[in-house]
């Protein structure tokens, strides 16, 4: 989808760069720490501009465009309007927000957790877990460094690997493993 028109349809400035943030307000999602990662990134360009998409509390303060809870059917639009994906949740089962948006060539900067780098792969940029500012630091410099790279087709191709159908089919082989 072109970038431009995307954040457009959401009312954003095209001249600015976005991180999207797709997240409920649950302690493990680290809506704390994408506060501090924004913080960083505005000291070092003006342009950037945080958008917090998802249930729970809003993300306030300079530099953050908080829409709320957005139609599934619309997500794609929001995915492409933004410039790098921000998961900062340190948990996950699986990190569905993560593979929508390697599906739209958004590039991905996410805490190397869980099961994070399996669906991530070598298609963006992972940090290591912690909670000081050398986490925010490293945070920091990955997403720069994203978004001057720009769309990540790598990520759309792995992306491609994993479907609800496919899920399924190899559930299924196992049930009828067990049972045999």
């Amino acid at each position: 989808m072109d970038k431009i028109e995307c954040k457009r349809k959401f009312g954003l400035n095209p001249e600015d760069r976005h991180v999207l943030v797709v997240s409920s307000n649950v302690e493990h999602k680290r809506l704390d720490l994408a506060r501090r990662i924004l913080d960083g990134l505005r000291a070092a360009r003006e342009d950037v501009k945080m958008i917090k998409a998802g249930y729970g509390e809003l993300l306030e303060g300079d530099g953050v465009i908080s829409v709320g809870w957005v139609p599934e059917e619309q997500m794609p639009l929001l995915y492409n309007a933004a410039d790098v994906f921000l998961h900062t949740s340190e948990y996950e089962g699986f990190g569905l927000p993560v593979l929508e948006a390697m599906a739209c060539g958004t590039p991905v900067v996410a805490f190397k957790k869980a099961s994070i780098p399996e669906v991530l792969g070598n298609c963006g940029r992972l940090v290591e877990s912690g909670d000081g500012e050398g986490v925010v630091k490293a945070f920091v410099d990955k997403i720069l460094e994203m978004m001057d790279k720009g769309k990540d087709w790598r990520g759309v191709e792995r992306s491609k690997m994993f479907s609800w159908k496919k899920t399924a089919e190899e559930t299924i082989k196992i049930y009828e493993e067990v049972l045999k």
